[in-house]
């Protein structure tokens, strides 16, 4: 089977991100520290991931050569969460052109690993919006983490005066929000106070 090297480019030490890379460290794996580098202009990774059998799919380690499998096959969502099209794997035969569906038939192959479970309060790395306030809510991408393809899922942290986003109106969907958890002091304050407000748009 062919080799693949993985990517040799130079990664800053400071910042996560260069000028066209991005880089996401995975846990649970073989060795402490383990990433992958994200190609965002050509939607290309390098990767610790082994090639399948047979050639194009993918597999994880054997759970005996991994540090703790379950938090391998979690972290290795982060994989799914972004568009990708190519993979240049460590090990094994790269794939080209159907990697997003190799890597999410990975994930979907683990057992004992509930890998569609997110815990938003836990589990996300929300980011601030660079839209003008107010809607300026940090939030993340979940739909893609979990390998939804119908429906889209995002969390949003609000500060108080923040909204999601402005009011508009879409004519072949529908958005339902659902609030999880509300600070103690707007819990129960009236309709028309500023917690009120600010979390209007979620209501």
């Amino acid at each position: 089977m062919p080799h693949c090297s993985p990517s040799t480019s130079t990664v800053p030490s400071h910042p996560a991100t260069s000028s066209s890379l991005d880089v996401i460290g995975l846990d649970g794996f073989k060795t402490p520290g383990e990433i992958v580098l994200y190609d965002r202009a050509r939607k290309a990774r390098s990767s610790a991931m082994r090639c399948g059998t047979p050639a194009g799919a993918l597999t994880l380690m054997p759970d005996a050569k991994l540090a703790d499998p379950e938090r391998a096959a979690l972290s290795a969502r982060a994989l799914r969460a972004r568009t990708i099209d190519h993979l240049l794997v460590g090990d094994g035969a790269c794939v080209f052109g159907n990697a997003h569906e190799a890597i999410g038939a990975m994930l979907d192959a683990r057992t004992g690993v509930a890998i569609n479970r997110v815990n938003v309060f836990d589990e996300l790395t929300l980011h601030a919006d660079a839209d003008p306030a107010p809607f300026t809510a940090a939030s993340a991408e979940v739909g893609r983490l979990i390998g939804a393809e119908r429906l889209g899922y995002q969390a949003f942290r609000l500060a108080r005066g923040e909204s999601v986003c402005p009011y508009h109106w879409h004519t072949r969907e529908e958005e339902l929000f659902v609030v999880l958890a509300v600070p103690r002091r707007c819990a129960r304050r009236p309709r028309r106070s500023p917690c009120a407000r600010a979390t209007a748009s979620l209501s």
